[in-house]
């Protein structure tokens, strides 16, 4: 049994950085720093507090009269003063301090004056506060997933279990929760995850931008790797994760992202030896695309180790198209959450009291004037005041659409209150729905079908066919306004939606599970790794190759400046 545990013990390594356990059966184990996992945590500043990071005393002039601490580096002002049983340093910083310390010379065995500079040498703390580790945030966060010594080697060297590719950082609440929920469940089932990053031919820099409502939201709560520099440098990524997750949403729609990222959602850059997992992956309404993106899509459809669809249809397509069998559909990772999880983002969320409230998302700007309607129909038959929240990534034009009607843009920790808190939800977003569901709240989907009839809309049918609902979809704009308001005043029979639901949830869950946790027999082709090798060298070519550009440009700019500098004597000369 341990009696005793000292830091910084000098009767073994003298003055230093090591540990010593003392038993009491007389067992003895000492340390150094280089061999104990908490020094090699606590001396590069990963577990310090967030406070000591941002001290406001840790700077010139002190605020003490004195200010003590070891003299490290005083071998280097005076190797003599080294006895390796510890050299403090200790400044004046005022009379009152010297007043002092002139009537505690007899009691100092060595007292000399050094400079400001030899003491700050090593000493930075005297001048700024510590900055902490880049792994802190990951250390913490896992710190009930990993084991200590084990977790202490990932977050120093950026290590994960799982990395996380999809929509995280799209300007849509539904995209933003799908990809937080999958997030949370994988570690709730024990694995440490990351979100990866936008990749950089997909969209446009706005999505990087730290203030928007995704990056905002999932920088809080989530472990994220920064923005990649170039789409080469995702190969990177395999040597920080040891399998690869593409999660829910529209990832394999060719219009949103194929036209511009390829095979990015199919995980075209991960090498071999890594697992290759889509759980709720979505084409939205099918899986289509140019000639050559389609025999793309089927090739890399094969490489994955498991494939999960959201919805049933596009289940039926890819088993067509990579004669897999074992390919199976799930719900979106929101339900898998569990609500305890949205009920903690909300607790500290406060809104203007505004009595009972009905809750409209909307995203498409069409068919404004019909979707007031049906908003006052649903608002007037619960008394209740309408809020409307509209598409963050087009609320100026929603607001010359619906005026005054629409709500600034919501966080998504408010709008997940919204939803909780509404009386009724009407809107034309999936995970309104979704959420609807969860938190058991009377809802009306409009959503105007384009497209072919037999698979438009196929997101919302899928759901609503598992929970007996599809009557709750509207897709006629012209639609009877007494059935309207049948569907208004009906009750949802939430004990019987639940008991749907949660077996197709028991089975979603399951299958994640299952998938994260096997890892099946494959052996990899001679084109497989010459693949892997190609991407490498094209990435380290164009590193290289950048780095030169740069370095050039620098020249350039120099000799430009000199130029410019020259002209400038010149004719200050002549004047």
């Amino acid at each position: 049994m341990l009696e005793r545990f000292e830091f910084r013990n000098k009767s073994v390594f003298g003055w230093s950085t090591g540990i010593s356990c003392y038993y009491k059966n007389g067992a003895e184990i000492h340390k150094r720093h280089q061999e104990d996992k908490f020094y090699q945590a606590f001396l590069p500043c990963m577990i310090m507090r967030p406070s000591c990071g941002q001290c406001a005393f840790s700077r010139i002039p002190r605020q003490g009269d004195f200010t003590a601490g070891d003299f490290w580096g005083v071998e280097k002002t005076e190797p003599k003063w080294e006895d390796r049983l510890g050299t403090s340093a200790v400044l004046v910083n005022n009379k009152k301090a010297k007043r002092i310390l002139r009537t505690l010379t007899s009691q100092i065995k060595l007292l000399e004056s050094v400079s400001l500079e030899a003491i700050t040498y090593i000493n930075k703390t005297v001048e700024h506060p510590f900055k902490s580790h880049s792994g802190r945030k990951h250390f913490f966060q896992s710190m009930d997933i990993k084991p200590f010594n084990e977790l202490t080697d990932h977050a120093l060297e950026h290590k994960y279990d799982i990395g996380i590719a999809g929509l995280w950082y799209g300007i849509n609440y539904g995209s933003i929760l799908t990809y937080y929920a999958l997030y949370q469940v994988v570690r709730i089932l024990g694995y440490d995850a990351v979100m990866l990053p936008k990749p950089n031919n997909l969209w446009d820099e706005h999505f990087n931008d730290p203030a928007t409502i995704g990056q905002a939201f999932i920088w809080k709560y989530c472990n994220v790797f920064l923005p990649y520099p170039h789409q080469y440098a995702y190969c990177l990524a395999n040597d920080a994760c040891k399998d690869f997750l593409v999660g829910s949403d529209v990832v394999w729609n060719y219009e949103i992202c194929g036209r511009e990222s390829d095979m990015f959602f199919y995980l075209d850059w991960v090498e071999s030896g890594h697992k290759k997992i889509a759980y709720a992956a979505s084409p939205g309404n099918d899986m289509v695309g140019p000639d050559t993106y389609e025999l793309s899509m089927s090739y890399y459809l094969k490489k994955f180790d498991f494939i999960s669809i959201r919805e049933q249809k596009a289940v039926e397509a890819a088993r067509k198209r990579t004669a897999r069998i074992d390919i199976a559909n799930v719900l979106d990772s929101v339900f898998l959450c569990p609500i305890q999880i949205y009920e903690d983002l909300v607790q500290h969320i406060r809104v203007e009291d505004k009595g009972s409230f009905v809750f409209a998302y909307i995203l498409r700007n069409d068919y404004s004037e019909e979707n007031v309607r049906l908003i006052e129909m649903i608002s007037s038959y619960y008394n209740a005041v309408s809020c409307i929240s509209a598409n963050p990534m087009e609320h100026a034009i929603m607001r010359q659409v619906y005026g005054d009607r629409i709500m600034p843009v919501l966080s998504v920790e408010e709008w997940i209150w919204y939803m909780r808190n509404t009386v009724f939800y009407f809107g034309d977003s999936y995970h309104g729905l979704c959420f609807s569901l969860i938190f058991h709240k009377p809802f009306i989907i409009v959503y105007r079908a384009t497209g072919d009839p037999n698979i438009a809309n196929e997101r919302f049918k899928s759901l609503l066919r598992i929970v007996g609902l599809e009557e709750r979809l509207l897709e006629d704009i012209s639609i009877d306004r007494y059935k309207v308001e049948e569907l208004i005043k009906k009750p949802v029979d939430w004990e019987t939606v639940d008991r749907k639901l949660n077996r197709q949830r028991e089975f979603s869950l399951e299958w994640l599970k299952s998938a994260l946790k096997n890892r099946p027999e494959k052996k990899y082709t001679a084109e497989d790794i010459i693949r892997d090798r190609t991407q490498r060298k094209m990435w380290a070519l164009y590193d290289e190759l950048t780095r030169k550009n740069d370095m050039l440009f620098q020249e350039i700019n120099e000799i430009k400046r000199q130029i410019t500098e020259q002209r400038g004597q010149n004719m200050r000369k002549k004047r």
